[in-house]
């Protein structure tokens, strides 16, 4: 029966040869094995015109790479991996990084199908400035790779790419940065023999040519990206913020369920964003109308902050062009749920006044108040109707006949809310002069608070 090994297999039984040499015919000799080389280093040497570092571009489009590999793969009907798209999305991953809006290539690629554009021929022929109404944007990057390539073989392995980028600046066609640049990752032995164990291991990921793409394309744009001139961002480039409008206006202190909310007008179709110190970050506002962004965000159980400020964010989806600007003084939130009254009492204390008394929950920080709530007859319509420091409150002037229902709420210094109360309820009756010697007045019905 015929066995089969795997590539990786073969690796290993390689290695395994190796280590049979070295203890075997080098014994007794003290010798370093061939040393590794982790990659060739070239630094790229790019060609800059004096328009890109007097006006550089904002907005970029990354065009397909022309790849003369993957032409002649297709020609020769090769089934290998195609080698140029992690090289094109890792670039344009890196460069959006910096301070460049890029367009990303799925949408770029979608945009050229939609126009009929489809070949690396038909996609050289149109010139930069079509390209800049087509995608609205400053300049678009061409690449021409040379060579893509990848080997492992034993305890050796190869990887490299070879190929010229260019910017070209769309409003007159002028090439602002091209650069030539080889970059080869080699994987080789060590220089010590007792790592050969970890070296197996590593040349088994090595063995996973995608990998080995992936990573030389990381070292190959960065090489290239690091030619660029930095770009410095002026105040003219960065978004408008017209007007802002914070509610509740001038509070500065915060209790649970709280909520505060800001209003941008300025710049549209960007991202906007408020801080409130350090500890809730990135609230997200959202554009209800053109220019106008609204957010708010909800204090919950457990925020703490103390004498922060409120800052503001508008800018591209990259972080890279924006504002930040203090939206308002210091504000400080301490939020913690509080316990409701307890045991609520109602006792009558004249033909039109009601003492409501209750035992307190202490839970918060610092002095409490107490909010009092009445509904009559229906107790869906709760109303306020006084506020108190004391741990009793007496509501006058009940003119109507029927039922009243009665809830407190508990808050601390920081506004921290409770829930309300278990309701309570006292039915009154008007009096008539021949039932004066035989009924009373009133008739109280308490429910009792339940622990």
């Amino acid at each position: 029966m015929k066995k089969y090994f795997s590539f990786q297999k073969m690796c290993l039984a390689g290695a395994l040869l190796y280590v049979s040499y070295m203890m075997t015919g080098c014994a007794g000799v003290q010798e370093a094995s061939p040393v590794s080389i982790p990659f060739y280093d070239a630094k790229p040497e790019p060609e800059i015109s004096a328009q890109y570092t007097a006006d550089p571009p904002r907005t970029v489009a990354i065009l397909p790479f022309c790849s003369l590999v993957e032409e002649k793969k297709k020609k020769d009907k090769k089934e290998e991996i195609n080698s140029i798209p992690p090289l094109r999305k890792n670039f344009y991953s890196q460069m959006s990084s910096l301070p460049f809006r890029c367009i990303s290539p799925d949408k770029v690629d979608a945009v050229l199908k939609e126009k009929g554009i489809v070949t690396i021929e038909e996609i050289n022929k149109v010139p930069a400035h079509t390209y800049g109404e087509m995608f609205h944007v400053d300049a678009v990057v061409y690449g021409d790779i040379e060579s893509a390539a990848n080997f492992t073989g034993g305890v050796y392995s190869n990887t490299e790419y070879k190929g010229t980028l260019k910017m070209v600046e769309t409003k007159d066609d002028v090439v602002l940065w091209k650069v030539r640049h080889f970059e080869k990752m080699l994987g080789g032995l060590l220089e010590n023999s007792s790592e050969l164990v970890s070296l197996i291991e590593s040349q088994m990921e090595s063995a996973k040519a995608e990998l080995s793409y992936e990573q030389c394309a990381d070292m190959f744009n960065r090489e290239i990206l690091g030619t660029l001139p930095q770009i410095t961002l002026t105040a003219e480039d960065l978004p408008m913020i017209e007007k802002i409008d914070i509610q509740p206006q001038g509070q500065t202190e915060f209790g649970l369920y709280d909520t505060i909310e800001i209003t941008l007008h300025g710049e549209k179709e960007l991202y906007a964003s408020f801080n409130i110190g350090e500890s809730i970050e990135r609230v997200p506002m959202f554009e209800i109308s053109p220019g106008v962004y609204k957010g708010t965000y909800t204090v919950m159980t457990n925020d703490s902050v103390q004498e922060a400020y409120i800052t503001l964010t508008l800018g591209d989806r990259y972080d890279m062009r924006m504002s930040i600007v203090p939206v308002t003084g210091p504000v400080s939130i301490y939020a913690k749920s509080l316990l409701a009254p307890r045991n609520v009492r109602v006792n009558v204390e004249n033909s039109e006044n009601v003492l409501v008394s209750w035992d307190t929950s202490p839970s918060g920080q610092g002095s409490f108040s107490y909010e009092i709530y009445r509904a009559y007859r229906d107790r869906d319509t709760y109303k306020h109707i006084g506020t108190t420091q004391d741990l009793r409150y007496a509501d006058s002037g009940l003119k109507e006949s029927g039922k009243y229902y009665y809830q407190v709420v508990v808050r601390d210094a920081y506004r921290n809310k409770s829930k309300p109360s278990e309701p309570v309820e006292i039915e009154i009756e008007t009096q008539t002069s021949q039932d004066e010697d035989i009924y009373s007045p009133y008739r109280i019905e308490k429910k009792e608070y339940n622990e």
